[in-house]
């Protein structure tokens, strides 16, 4: 039976502190981030509003089905 033989990393190859470190340096300018979560509310909450429509009218059909 053919087998896969599994590979040992050396100990060596790990990545040192240094690289695994964040570098949180970034500015984001508040004014920016309005317009932008503006842009995206303006984008996504029609789409969820017709998802909600779409399973509000699914449930309530499947009750007046059943009767």
């Amino acid at each position: 039976m053919g087998s896969i033989a599994e590979k040992e990393v050396p100990l060596d190859n790990k990545a040192s502190d240094s690289q695994i470190e964040a570098h949180d340096d970034h500015y984001i300018d508040p004014a920016k981030q309005r317009k932008l979560l503006a842009k995206l509310d303006l984008c996504l909450i029609p789409i969820i509003m017709l998802v909600y429509l779409c399973c509000f009218l699914d449930r309530s059909n499947i009750g007046v089905f059943i009767f």
